[in-house]
Formats: structure tokens, sequence, C-alpha cells
């Protein structure tokens, strides 16, 4: 009879215990639900660009997971600073600040922007004018190059290691470097070569792509290409490791589930995501995938890893 009350009380106590844990589980799902997430998204061209792209894809992931995001648009060079202060749940960075804020903080890539015919993948290339006497990287010596800002992968970055990895350095070698300000800088680069104002530019090869698509310029007839860069991850979407996994998986599987017929009703209209984010999709990606970036900015002594 004893032994039989203290079976019994047992099966109460573990009862009891396993119902707390469930009523924890609840709350804690619940307090997920209920919870704002923050997304910063690097500014592009401007910060009402990148609003206007990116808003609605916002309002997607909403819908899509049940969660509420805060949207922060943000400066390439604050990006730091800011994800610091705001300890940003999610990011949509090049993967140059990928890389760096990885370093530091430690991210989870999610999936990679696919755009341009190289999909998730795109490249740095040295432009010239078709008619200009510059074949190669070793004629670039004492003429006038423009580049993006520092902080671009395609239109700065990889450009500094590919002249560099061919002996030439930029701040001693080139007659004059030139970093155009304010918004829309790779298309300045673009019509900076295409004016005659440069010999050469740093120009990112899907903004070539994209220029050329809506007949701003012809690519084939107005420019030669004399150098490009191994294919690298575009634009990423990163998870803070510190969040939840379920809350992780749902908003890469809300990414990866985008394609062209994706719509979402925002203030009142219908939109379609691919349109208006200027994206065809995502691609998962892993950090491995970012390895090669990590090479080129050993090289060229950049953020991260900078020694001096």
């Amino acid at each position: 009879m004893e032994l039989q009350m203290i079976f019994r009380q047992r099966i109460k106590n573990l009862t009891f215990f396993f119902s707390i844990i469930i009523l924890i589980m609840t709350l804690s799902c619940s307090s997920d639900k209920n919870k704002t997430f923050k997304i910063g998204y690097m500014i592009c061209n401007s910060s009402r660009e990148t609003e206007d792209r990116f808003l609605a894809l916002n309002a997607y992931l909403e819908k899509e997971t049940g969660y509420k995001f805060k949207f922060y648009a943000v400066n390439t060079v604050d990006f730091e600073e800011v994800f610091k202060k705001e300890n940003f749940d999610f990011i949509h960075t090049n993967p140059v600040l990928y890389v760096i804020l990885n370093e530091s903080y430690g991210l989870i890539p999610l999936v990679a922007e696919k755009n341009g015919i190289y999909g998730s993948r795109t490249m740095g290339t040295i432009i010239v004018r078709k008619d200009s006497n510059i074949k190669s990287i070793s004629d670039l010596k004492n003429k006038k190059m423009i580049f993006g800002p520092t902080f671009a992968p395609f239109g700065y970055v990889t450009q500094l290691y590919m002249l560099l990895k061919n002996g030439i350095d930029p701040y001693k070698d080139l007659k004059a470097i030139y970093q155009p300000r304010h918004s829309f800088q790779h298309e300045k680069i673009i019509y900076g070569v295409w004016f005659g104002s440069f010999d050469a530019g740093a120009a990112p090869f899907l903004d070539l792509e994209e220029m050329d698509k809506e007949g701003k310029i012809k690519l084939e007839e107005d420019f030669r290409i004399i150098a490009k860069s191994d294919l690298l991850p575009y634009c990423t979407f990163s998870a803070n490791k510190q969040l939840p996994d379920e809350v992780i998986q749902k908003v890469k599987k809300a990414l990866l589930k985008i394609d062209k017929n994706t719509t979402i009703e925002l203030s009142n209209e219908k939109v379609n995501i691919f349109k208006k984010a200027k994206i065809e999709g995502y691609e998962e990606v892993n950090d491995k995938d970012y390895d090669k970036m990590r090479e080129i900015l050993k090289y060229i002594n950049f953020p991260p890893y900078q020694k001096f």
C-alpha cells in the first residue's frame, strides 16, 4: 500500500514536471511570435531606393513567417557600428560586410540574392572604352581610373586585388584615382569611362548587365573588359547566431520560397516581390562560399584582416 502511494506521488510529480515543460515551450513559441525581429539592409544606391526595394520583402516575410520585422536601411560604412548598437537579428549585406561581421560576431549565412546570368554569383571587372588602346592591366600605369566605394566587393575590392596581383599599386602607379560620392556610384563609374573622363573603371559586372538590359549602354559596342575576378556570392542574407534555430529556418524557408509569381499586398496594392526588390530569387549558401573573398581581403590588407 505504501509503495503504491509512493508510485502514485511520483507519477503526479512527473506529470506536473512535464506540464511545466510544455507550458515553458508554449510560452517560448508565443514569445517568438510576438517578438519584433530587426533586419538591417545595407543601402545600395540610396536610402529611399533601398526602402522602395525591400519594404515589400519585409511585409512578405511577416506574412509568411507570422513574425514581425523592423526595417533598418544602413550605410555601408556605418553598418558595423549600427549592428553593434541595434543587435540586428538578420542582415542583408554585400559579401565583404558579411565576412567582416562574421569574423567579429559570428553569423549564419542563409541565402544569396540571384540576379543576372550568373545567378547568386557575380564578378568585378575593369573596363575601358572599346576604342581605348589599353589592352591589359599592365597598360594602366600612369592612367586615370575610377573606383566604387571602398567596401564595394565588385566595384573596388576585387579590382584592387587584380591590380596588386598584376604588380600595379593604384596609389603609386596610376596617374589619378577617383571615387564618386552619393547615390548610384556604380553607374557613375561606367558613365565616367564611357564619356572619356577616365581611362578605366572598376565596374561590377551585374551593373554592366543591368545598364545594357535597360538600354543605357551597349556593353559589347561601348566597352572592353580587360580583367575579370572570380565569381563570388552576391548580396547575402545572414542571421544572428543567437537566434533560435526555428526562427532562422522559417525565415530561410520563406526566402527560398519566393518565385517570379510571389506577390504581397502593400498599401492596398498587389506588389510583385521579384520586380520590386529587383531580384530573381535566392539560393542557399554556406560559410565556405565566402572563403575566396576572405583570401582576397587578406591579400589586399583589408578589414577584418588588416595588419597595418
